[in-house]
Order: structure tokens, then C-alpha cells, then sequence
């Protein structure tokens, strides 16, 4: 099989649940895979990582959802054709592999990899990342300042139950291509960023059950945004006073939150067609 360019190793679920457990065992290992291999899939893949000998000069695509992983390669490789990366549901993986030889990678697919610690620095390399998905990577620490200034075409970034992440760095206003943020039950994220430049093409954000107290008024920077959830940010006291600002807006919902009062301008919102302060008792 020296010229298998696809292989898939597939569990439907009607249900939509992952399924962790895999009907593969290779009580052997694994010493080889083709080397014409551009599309590997393989759910619940058993081994702690791919053989020390993969080619992967020529994949395009490497999805190992619900694995054993813990490391995919333990030394830097070369995957210059490498766009997507999908690596949910692997529990065990506590490293992210070194990415600096994958520059034309496009999207990361980390959901529920809750033993992952960090984010390699190696990301910075990733030019072209367009999608990372870091929801439910419980453990996951501080999203580093240095990944803002170098994902210049990052267009969606996912850090929903991300337990751990007590912060963002101002310098995710260099997001300059980002369009949709969730950071969706973050539940000591007590802050949100001074947004010291222009993120005109950035249309959702997502603080629903965040620790958030209030937003800054450089706000005004969201040129672009269209829809902001806050529901169920119980610290939530005020909206900034230059809300009106946000000229694009069009839904704004603050559900169960603190906040006792509307800033005038908020009837400066001539795009909204939703608005939402049910459970606000303080109004």
C-alpha cells in the first residue's frame, strides 16, 4: 500500500456524543504508514503518538479525534502541505506538537483536550491559521500575548470553558482578520481587554457566565460588531457610556446580569433589532 493517499478509520454516532473507545488495537505499535498519505483519519487511535518515521511531507489533512495521543511527534517535522488538525476529545494529550515547519496550516481543532496545559510557541509560525478551537481545554492557562501579534489571519477563536483563563492581553487587538470570539463560561475571566486599536472586521463576541464586571469604553474600537452576549455575567454592573458606538450592533443581550442602569446612548443604536435584559432585577 505504499501509494494509499486516504485512510479512514470511522465510528458514526447517530447521537452526535464522541466516542472515546476504538475496535483498532495494535498491541504491536504502529512502525509505518504510507508515505503517499494525504488524509489520515482515524478516530479513538490508540497510541500515545505516530510513529517516530511518519512522513508527513505530503499530508494534507491529520484527524485523530477521541485518540490516546499525548504528543503527536515528539521531534519537529516537516509538513509544509499540512491545513487542518483535528485533535478532539484526546484527553491524554498534554503537549502540543512543535508546528514551526507547518506554515500553511489553516485550522486547529483542540475541543476537550482537557489535560493540555498551554499553547506551544510554536503557533506563531502558523501565518495562515484561520480557525482555533481551544473550548473545553479545562486547564488551559493564560492566552499568550504573543500569538495575538503573530495569527494575523486568525478568523475564529474558541476558548469556551476554558476553566483556567483568568485573562486576554490588550494585544488581541492585532486580531486584525478575527470575526467571531466565544469565550463562553470562562468563569474567571473577570476582565475584558482595552481594545487599543481598530477590529473593525470582528462581528461576535460571546462573555455569556464570565466573571466580567464591566466593558472598557474602547469598545468604540468594535466597529464592525454585530452581536454581543453577556447573559449571565452576575457581575456585570454597567455598560460603558459610549455604547451608542458600536454603530453595527445589532443584537446586545445581558440577560441575568447586575446591571441597574442604560447609558443614554444606547438609543443611538440604530442597526439593533435585539435587545435583551430579562432577569436584570435592577432596571
Amino acid at each position: 500500500m505504499t501509494n494509499l493517499r486516504l485512510l479512514k478509520f470511522y465510528l458514526h454516532n447517530l447521537r452526535g456524543d464522541p466516542i472515546m473507545s476504538s475496535k483498532v488495537h495494535l498491541d504491536q505499535g504502529l512502525d509505518y504508514l504510507p508515505e503517499e498519505l494525504r488524509y489520515l483519519h482515524w478516530h479513538g487511535y490508540p497510541l500515545r503518538t505516530l510513529p517516530t518515521n511518519l512522513s508527513t511531507d505530503k499530508l494534507v489533512v491529520l484527524n485523530l479525534p477521541c485518540s490516546n495521543v499525548e504528543l503527536l511527534w515528539e521531534e519537529k517535522k516537516e509538513a509544509f502541505k499540512l491545513k487542518s488538525v483535528d485533535l478532539c476529545n484526546s484527553q491524554n494529550l498534554t503537549r502540543m506538537p512543535d508546528l514551526s515547519e507547518t506554515p500553511n496550516l489553516e485550522r486547529m481543532y483542540l475541543l476537550n483536550c482537557t489535560n493540555l496545559p498551554f499553547i506551544s510557541s510554536s503557533i506563531e509560525n502558523l501565518n495562515n491559521l484561520s480557525m482555533l478551537r481551544l473550548e473545553g481545554c479545562k486547564i488551559l492557562g493564560p492566552f499568550p500575548a504573543f500569538i495575538s501579534l503573530s495569527l494575523t489571519n486568525l478568523e475564529v477563536l474558541d476558548l469556551a470553558h476554558c476553566k483556567r483563563l483568568n485573562r486576554l492581553s490588550a494585544s488581541i487587538c492585532k486580531l486584525k482578520s478575527l470575526s467571531w470570539l466565544r469565550l463562553y463560561n470562562c468563569s474567571k475571566l473577570e476582565s475584558f481587554p482595552g481594545i487599543l486599536e481598530n477590529m473593525a472586521r470582528l462581528e461576535y463576541i460571546d462573555l455569556r457566565l464570565t466573571a466580567i464586571k464591566e466593558l472598557p469604553s474602547s469598545v468604540e474600537h468594535l466597529e464592525g460588531l454585530k452581536e454581543l452576549r453577556m447573559e449571565y455575567c452576575y457581575k456585570l454592573s454597567k455598560l460603558p457610556d459610549n455604547l451608542g458606538s458600536l454603530r453595527s450592533l445589532k443584537r446586545l443581550h445581558t440577560g441575568k446580569s447586575a446591571i441597574s442602569q442604560l447609558p443614554s446612548s444606547i438609543a443611538d443604536l440604530k442597526q439593533v433589532d435585539g435587545l435583551s435584559f430579562y432577569g436584570c432585577r435592577g432596571l
